[in-house]
């Protein structure tokens, strides 16, 4: 992308979420990934209720136990399945918003299809069952 593209990004999140930003934050030794601390790190100094990750072994690791940490660990998946579970008419309305913008730009498009690849095969299930002005789509 565009370096002036990536940088409206960047400015526009800064504006809406000023305090994401973690400036300090430690890194401690004893992390299962050490190329992870970082990340541990950060959640930790921002009070971060979730850590959403693709790679949960590198924060748990072997035989640390998850409730020990400070935060709560869930995949994409996992988490795009709890949004699910508490606001089913949410995700409803952001897929027929998703849909409609897509298939007019792309044409056949299939959002459930992107989410099964990227990993998230339960939420790929549900958004395969959802419905954009009554027609089912796939």
């Amino acid at each position: 992308m565009p370096g002036g593209y990536v940088a409206d990004i960047v400015e526009k999140v800064r504006e809406i979420f000023p305090e994401g930003r973690i400036r300090d934050y430690e890194c401690p030794p004893g992390q299962p990934d050490p190329g992870d601390a970082h990340v541990h790190g950060a959640a930790v100094a921002g009070g971060a209720d979730i850590l959403l990750t693709s790679n949960v072994a590198d924060f748990i690791g072997t035989g640390r136990d998850p409730d020990e940490l400070p935060y709560e660990i869930y995949t994409p998946d996992e988490f795009l399945m709890l949004v699910w579970q508490s606001q089913p008419e949410i995700v409803q309305s952001v897929y027929a918003q998703m849909e409609e913008y897509r298939v007019s730009r792309e044409g056949n498009y299939s959002l459930a299809e992107r989410l099964k690849h990227a990993g998230a095969g339960d939420f790929a299930r549900v958004v395969a069952t959802l419905s954009v002005n009554g027609e089912r789509r796939r």
